[in-house]
């Protein structure tokens, strides 16, 4: 009589303990990294040759292509505007506005924008636009 042989089967299952680890350095990377990313606004800047480059930015005031305005990435409304400049202004050291707007705003828009922004106190404006590629 033949003796038995049991062959010992292999386990085809993954041990997940490490790749639970790698899932979790991966997510904590991620929501570290993104929170270090600014909003901003979408917009399309007219190009200018000067290529002038603004460091500090205080209070930033965007017109969008749909005409909405925005004052430091918040949605705010034309008649409020003025005295919101002016809280805004009264603790701003160097009274510097910049305004970005879309390259498709209306011209009357941007008047209207402009005045407002001088009424509020602003003493420098800044116009920001990207930079246009020389040939």
């Amino acid at each position: 009589m033949k003796p038995f042989i049991h062959h010992k089967k292999t386990s085809m299952a993954l041990d997940i303990a490490p790749l639970i680890d790698i899932m979790f350095m991966l997510l904590l990377f991620f929501l570290l990294t993104s929170s270090f990313i600014r909003p901003s606004i979408l917009l399309k800047m007219p190009e200018a040759s000067n290529q002038e480059r603004i460091e500090k930015q205080d209070i930033i005031l965007s017109v969008d292509k749909d005409n909405n305005i925005y004052l430091n990435r918040q949605k705010v409304d034309l008649n409020k505007l003025e005295q919101l400049l002016k809280q805004k202004l009264a603790y701003s050291k160097d009274k510097r506005i910049i305004f970005q707007g879309d390259e498709t705003i209306l011209y009357k828009k941007f008047v209207n924008v402009l005045d407002i922004i001088k009424r509020s106190g602003a003493k420098d404006i800044n116009i920001a636009h990207e930079t246009k590629e020389t040939e």
